[in-house]
């Protein structure tokens, strides 16, 4: 489990117009609201910004919470990636479900840079290859040891490969 000093932080909840018209301070508080997907609540996209962030389930489903984050984890090239999220759904013209789907690959590959404990994921282009090239590694060592299937690797490289193309 994940050591820190978790927080709720204050968020703004924001729509898929707004990220196109407005340039955010603080993207690492920032909820997306996509009333057109099957999502319920908005998405916590701020929540990438750091490095430990904790997700609270609420037993009656009713609650809109952000997600709990240790604030002294803040990768602040995590909050230049984001902004960059927010121009490549804009620029795509992503439909709502997409943009949710688009969302779920981005916080499934920054928690295996995280469980790897890569923090300079996403601070470069030299660095995030470089980085890649290290994961991919051990993602192959853990194929010959049968620790996970080759499907769970193809996804986690294709993940990974997204993030990519978004901080382009």
């Amino acid at each position: 489990m994940n050591k820190g000093n978790y927080i709720f932080r204050i968020t703004s909840v924001v729509t898929l117009p707004e990220i196109f018209e407005k340039d955010f301070l603080y993207p690492e508080n920032i909820r997306l609201y996509l009333p057109e997907s099957k999502k319920k609540f908005p998405l916590d996209v701020g929540s990438f910004a750091f490095k430990r962030r904790r997700y609270c389930a609420i037993k009656d489903g009713n609650r809109d919470i952000p997600y709990m984050v240790d604030p002294d984890s803040l990768l602040p090239h995590r909050r230049i990636f984001i902004k960059k999220l927010f121009a490549y759904i804009v620029t795509k013209g992503f439909n709502h479900n997409s943009i949710v789907g688009l969302i779920g690959k981005v916080r499934t590959a920054l928690n295996t840079v995280d469980e790897y404990g890569y923090d300079d994921f996403l601070r470069s282009e030299t660095l995030t290859q470089e980085i890649y090239n290290k994961i991919s590694a051990e993602i192959k060592n853990k194929l010959h040891l049968n620790s996970i299937t080759p499907r769970k690797a193809q996804i986690v490289q294709s993940d990974l490969r997204t993030l990519i193309v978004i901080s382009c």
